[in-house]
């Protein structure tokens, strides 16, 4: 009971965190939309208001003042806390982005203000300098004006004084009254002169003594202090993945949910890849091969039957049994792998083959034509062959007249009955030139040349029917065909029982008047049974194709 409540909890707790998550991710686009929305609001109203005169520019920070005052008020009455606001069950995400939104405006209407207080500092500023400057102007004036007065004055008691140098003396006369007169302006004069150079020079030391005028750089938002406001709001998202990453259901569905994607591509590559590549052999390469010229082996060229021990013909005839009986005639030996003796004369000399052929170790070894026993007799002799570990396998015997020659896989010979003095004739020919050779993965052919008797084995039965209308038969049965026979690969029909792998791609096809093709009544390899079913017999069974045993 205490699991299910924790896991209850665990979930419910899930379910809160996701909600959140996503609403805060959604949140900070908005935020981010928000914030280059105000950026270009601000950049504006900057632009717009920074040439007005000094009355427009105290109404608009008065205006700044009140609408950051009002934000401040909204921002101050929100609260964000990540555990009050999770607790609490009230909508965080949707707090933490107004507030958020609330404090980028305020940073920037507050750098918006401050702005415009220096633009208008240093209007005033401008305003006081101007009307200093035409105060030192009119001092200047002022000061030349009592300067001249001075000068005046001192070029007429000159002039008094050569033109009566005496009477200036002389107390009552006209040009000593003139003198005091001028004496006594004289003293006024220099008083006042020297008031107005010190009235000069006190107002230029302090238009000097003022601060610099220099001009307002360019309005320019302050990012570092914009991203301080923003610096709550990532806090709350960061603790909110941290608790989403640290919860149980979060994990499972997290590693599920990253795995998915690769999952499902990977199930629909498997599900479409093999049907796009059935479509592209089935309908491209396939009717590219059908036209293709065919294989000719060509070795001993005759209009020569094969036929059964008898002589007869054995087209369309169905030569197996479970159990043959073979004759050896003196000068005859038989060749068999041992399991297939069912019974033998005990008068019939018997001894151990090591290799069938020693020109071919290779193929002798692949195909099991190592250590066969030889049966030799001094008088006829009737040997009974039959497996002994198969029950499916029937055996077929299958006559070679001299110099008839046929393409067979050696795996599927139990043995040979040939004279002592004209041993089996194994050749092979390669077609690696042949796209037929590349379709069916078959580059060498084995070939077999009578005098011999093959002994045969079939899963089911052994048939041998001619080529003389072309016939076409599974891949997989085909046992071997007549040298004097086309060999071709044609597309098998129709194409659903292909893409459903009820079929191979390719059938064998045989044509000739004289030839004949052999195979076996059911074939051991199912089209069903892929080769990643088989694993490693699978690769082995297409090496020994490539070089057709």
């Amino acid at each position: 009971m205490i699991c299910v409540n924790l896991l209850m909890m665990e979930w419910k707790a899930f379910q809160v965190l996701q909600s959140s998550l996503a609403s805060l991710t959604a949140g900070q686009e908005a935020i981010e939309e928000h914030r280059s929305q105000l950026y270009t609001e601000v950049t504006t109203d900057v632009q717009r208001i920074q040439s007005a005169g000094l009355k427009a520019l105290d109404v608009h920070i008065s205006h700044l003042t009140n609408r950051i005052s009002a934000l401040t008020t909204k921002q101050r009455d929100s609260i964000l806390s990540f555990s009050s606001l999770s607790l609490k069950g009230i909508d965080f995400a949707k707090n933490a982005v107004e507030r958020t939104k609330h404090g980028i405006e305020i940073e920037l209407l507050s750098q918006e203000r401050d702005y415009l207080k220096r633009l208008q500092a240093t209007a005033l500023a401008k305003l006081n300098h101007q009307h200093a400057t035409q105060r030192l102007q009119f001092l200047r004036q002022q000061h030349v004006s009592v300067y001249g007065k001075l000068q005046d004055n001192l070029r007429a008691q000159s002039a008094l004084k050569i033109s009566n140098p005496v009477k200036i003396w002389v107390p009552g006369t006209v040009p000593y009254q003139r003198m005091s007169t001028l004496q006594e302006q004289y003293l006024q004069l220099r008083t006042a002169n020297k008031a107005a150079h010190q009235n000069f020079d006190v107002q230029r030391e302090a238009i000097i003594g003022s601060p610099s005028l220099e001009k307002t750089a360019t309005f320019k938002i302050d990012e570092e202090r914009v991203n301080q406001a923003f610096h709550e709001f990532r806090s709350v998202l960061a603790k909110t993945e941290e608790s989403y990453g640290q919860n149980w259901v979060a994990k499972a569905s997290g590693q599920v949910s990253e795995v998915l994607p690769i999952a499902l591509g990977i199930m629909l590559s498997l599900a479409l890849l093999p049907i796009a590549g059935k479509l592209l052999f089935y309908f491209i390469f396939a009717p590219i091969a059908a036209r293709l010229p065919a294989i000719y082996i060509r070795e001993s060229f005759h209009s020569n039957e094969l036929s059964n021990q008898c002589g007869t013909p054995i087209y369309s005839t169905n030569l197996s049994r479970v159990t043959q009986t073979i004759t050896v005639e003196p000068g005859e030996e038989l060749l068999v792998h041992p399991e297939y003796i069912q019974t033998v004369s005990s008068s019939a000399k018997k001894a151990t083959k090591w290799l069938m052929n020693w020109k071919y170790p290779f193929t002798c070894l692949a195909a099991g034509f190592a250590a066969m026993t030889r049966v030799r007799s001094s008088q006829s002799e009737e040997i009974v062959i039959s497996s002994s570990t198969d029950p499916l396998d029937e055996i077929a015997l299958i006559s070679l007249p001299v110099d008839v020659a046929l393409v067979f896989q050696p795996r599927s010979l139990v043995g040979f009955k040939y004279p002592i003095n004209h041993p089996v004739a194994i050749h092979h020919h390669w077609r690696l030139a042949s796209l037929h050779a590349w379709l069916t993965l078959q580059f060498r052919y084995v070939v077999f040349t009578g005098p011999v008797t093959l002994i045969v084995r079939g899963c089911r039965g052994v048939r041998v029917e001619s080529a003389r209308s072309g016939r076409s038969i599974s891949q997989y049965a085909t046992l071997g065909f007549s040298t004097n026979v086309a060999y071709s690969t044609i597309r098998a029909e129709p194409f659903i029982p292909y893409l459903a792998s009820k079929q191979a791609l390719f059938h064998d096809r045989f044509e000739g008047d004289y030839g004949v093709y052999i195979y076996q009544e059911t074939p051991r390899i199912s089209t069903r049974q892929s080769a990643a079913g088989r694993g490693s017999e699978a690769v082995l069974e297409a090496l020994l194709k490539t070089v057709g045993i």
